[in-house]
């Protein structure tokens, strides 16, 4: 599966410093700010903290992520969270999705599945 085009327009990835644990957030919006201020209220509340004690960094788009990636398959891009030379890794582990767009949802469970099974047979080598 693909992300959809609105997935695409409005998609934002950040990261959350404070309170910890640190977090990544997808979250859809029409504007940074707007993306900011959504997952800011939403961590407060989860958190139970004030507003004010939530710190976000690390406000990338849909299509600055897509710039920043390495990956063959574009859409996985969005889940890279650094590079060692020509390999990818690591990748995004336990985000907060606040979206109900399923292509963003079946993306990331693609992702897992296939990390998964390259684990499975990596321990299947190594057990021969």
């Amino acid at each position: 599966m693909s992300l959809s085009e609105r997935c695409k327009s409005t998609l934002f990835r950040l990261i959350c410093e404070a309170p910890l644990p640190e977090t990544v957030i997808f979250i859809q919006a029409g504007a940074r700010g707007a993306a900011v201020r959504k997952a800011a209220q939403v961590l407060a509340t989860l958190r139970q903290v004030p507003t004010t004690e939530v710190a976000i960094r690390s406000v990338e788009s849909h299509a600055e992520l897509m710039l920043q990636g390495t990956s063959d398959d574009e859409d996985l891009r969005i889940f890279e969270t650094g590079w060692r030379e020509a390999d990818i890794g690591p990748w995004v582990r336990d985000p907060l999705f606040l979206s109900n767009d399923e292509s963003l949802l079946a993306t990331w469970a693609e992702l897992m599945a296939e990390l998964a099974y390259r684990e499975a047979e990596r321990a299947m080598k190594k057990a021969r």
